[in-house]
């Protein structure tokens, strides 16, 4: 198996090549001489995932936004036809989608696509290699890095992603004044419900969240409530020390 990526406004390192622009693209293009299914043995769908994600680990960042993907197979027509060997395209599809998410991929979690397209051409009979081609389009300005990358819980289930540092009294400071803000707009929707009006779609709605339920794979990187308050104990936050930064958010 072989992958190689080409990117079109982003690069490994950065999510921006050109400012100009907010529209960015990831294409991959994946060699397999036997294709995996979600059916496949264990062994292979480990191997597909580790060729994946060997190569999206070399970016720097991951899409935290909307994403639309595009996946076109080239499989050899007759032996699609005549042979169990090439599954349906969602059975060999779902592995490649699998692969693209968590730590070690490009996106935290498939929950964010909002379009996904699969089909397949004929290739040449006499190439053996069947290929895919994986097109990965988004707005890079809803990216995060994946160094000092946590997910901090706005209320029950509900966690945000910030590239922040559990040492920086500014950046604990900033993590609790978004969550009292987000906790304020939930407060205030349920009581439009109250009165017979849904405000969920302009207080709540936001790309940015998730449920904890779509972080397995970031567990060790999600922080509750509680650990936030232990974590700004650890560094001596006090009262004081939110005083002074609230002021100063509000005077700028």
């Amino acid at each position: 198996m072989k992958i190689k990526s080409i990117t079109e406004n982003c690069n490994y390192i950065s999510h921006y090549e050109s400012d100009q622009f907010a529209d960015a693209k990831i294409e991959l293009e994946i060699e397999m001489d036997r294709l995996v299914s979600i059916q496949s043995k264990k062994l292979l769908l480990i191997e597909l995932k580790a060729l994946i994600q060997g190569e999206l680990s070399k970016f720097e960042w991951l899409i935290c936004g909307i994403v639309y993907i595009d996946f076109v197979w080239y499989l050899n027509e007759i032996e699609r036809q005549e042979t169990s060997k090439i599954g349906d395209l969602d059975n060999i599809s779902k592995p490649i989608l699998d692969s693209l998410t968590g730590p070690s991929g490009i996106m935290i979690d498939d929950s964010q696509t909002m379009a996904f397209y699969t089909s397949w051409c004929s290739r040449r009979s006499f190439s053996t290699p069947n290929i895919l081609n994986v097109t990965i389009k988004f707005n890079n300005d809803y990216t995060v890095t994946k160094k000092d990358l946590y997910f901090f819980q706005i209320e029950n289930a509900i966690y945000m992603p910030c590239n922040i540092s559990l040492q920086s009294k500014e950046n604990l400071l900033l993590i609790k004044f978004i969550i009292k803000h987000k906790r304020k707009m939930r407060k205030l929707s349920n009581q439009g419900k109250e009165m017979g009006v849904d405000l969920d779609r302009y207080l709540i709605r936001n790309i940015w969240d998730f449920h904890r339920t779509r972080l397995k794979d970031f567990r060790s990187q999600t922080l509750t409530t509680e650990q936030i308050k232990l974590h700004a104990d650890a560094i001596n936050l006090t009262f004081k020390d939110a005083l002074s930064y609230y002021r100063k958010i509000f005077k700028k």
